[in-house]
């Protein structure tokens, strides 16, 4: 027997026929000797309908009202799906909310940290013959009030419930095939990877990659949980080492650099802003968005804007370097900073997405060509 930890995302859950072809699959997986606990995001586009509605009564409604309304969303999942499996006639289930299955965060409001989990209503379930389904994205913090834990909260509910659990696995069940070489609604061509690293997929989500929160990649590397990202076709497996060669780029727009004559007044946080040097001088790289709420780049001109930034991990970081130097279309490098298994370079050129493509293409015919001598 073994206990699994599944997470099932807005898009597998976006109308009820998906939900019923869920709750089957569950069940089948039940019916085979195991223990399940399930773990349910809001269905579809809910959770932005929410927030519409939120903006539309208020120019700047409350963090905590935020967090009461948006932790609906996965309530109505996690009833829907635990009737949806019983009604399969293959197993008995019961759906609980972050707050009843004792997962405590601290105080910050829509994007809580998780501090401890209190198990013992799922292991009680789990004794008793059921299948848990639990809501996503939500808790309960110190001080009682209901917490939401912002993008990708359900998967970080996921990861944390397999490790107070000691789950044997966890499954993110996402509608992509896993996670590849690049994204894919971008470059066509980008190669599925059977099996990365956590510090790479760390280093993805820092870089602007979605696909999993960094968050949640940093609970399962600490609790050694082993992740499954991608459907019942095709998956790639997060772990602590990667066997085969592979490598990921994701370029991400609209950085600026200021030149700051206290870089310390920038708070680096979430791959939205990063001290580099450029030019022999220190500046702070630091995305469009991220830059309208601080205070301090309100009132500086930037030294350079219409900077891109690409984040390669894997492998043939060294290749990596010569390639983007040789790029014709990169107007400027601005910064260069290469690891072993990491590299962030900032650059500025009227075709960021070409110049992902083109390095693409010279990195998997190389990577993936040596790979299979």
């Amino acid at each position: 027997m073994s206990l699994i930890v599944q997470k099932y995302g807005g898009a597998a859950l976006s109308h009820i026929g998906k939900i019923r072809q869920v709750a089957n699959a569950i069940a089948q997986l039940y019916a085979q000797g195991n223990q399940i606990v399930v773990v349910v995001s809001a269905m579809g586009q809910i959770t932005d309908d929410l927030v519409r509605l939120a903006y539309s009564v208020a120019k700047e409604p409350a963090k905590r009202e935020m967090d009461m309304l948006l932790s609906v969303g996965e309530r109505m999942s996690m009833s829907l799906m635990a009737m949806a499996i019983e009604d399969t006639g293959l197993a008995q289930a019961v759906s609980f909310t972050g707050s009843q299955v004792g997962i405590i965060t601290d105080t910050r409001h829509t994007e809580a940290r998780i501090v401890e989990i209190r198990s013992h209503r799922i292991q009680e379930a789990l004794k008793a013959g059921k299948v848990v389904v639990v809501a996503g994205f939500q808790g309960v913090s110190l001080e009682k009030e209901i917490t939401t834990l912002g993008r990708g909260g359900s998967d970080t509910t996921a990861v944390a419930l397999a490790a107070a659990l000691g789950a044997d696995r966890c499954d993110l069940v996402k509608e992509v095939p896993g996670i590849f070489t690049a994204d894919p609604t971008v470059i066509p061509e980008a190669i599925p990877i059977p099996v990365m690293d956590y510090a790479a997929a760390a280093g993805m989500s820092l870089g602007g990659a979605r696909i999993l929160k960094d968050a949640c990649i940093e609970m399962a590397e600490r609790y050694g949980i082993e992740l499954r990202v991608g459907n019942s076709h095709k998956l790639t497996v997060v772990t602590q080492k990667a066997a085969e060669p592979f490598f990921n780029l994701t370029v991400k727009d609209g950085f600026s650099l200021y030149r700051l004559d206290n870089t310390a007044e920038i708070p680096v946080e979430n791959g939205e802003g990063e001290i580099v040097e450029a030019a022999g001088t220190i500046y702070a790289a630091i995305s469009a968005k991220y830059a309208e709420s601080l205070e301090i780049c309100k009132s500086i001109i930037p030294w350079q804007d219409g900077i891109s930034r690409l984040t390669a991990v894997g492998d043939g970081m060294e290749l990596l370097v010569q390639y983007i130097k040789e790029e014709p279309i990169i107007e400027e490098i601005y910064l260069a900073v290469c690891q072993y298994r990491q590299a962030h370079f900032y650059f500025r050129s009227l075709h960021s997405q070409k110049v992902i493509n083109n390095l693409h293409r010279k990195m998997a015919g190389k990577i993936f060509s040596e790979g299979e001598k």
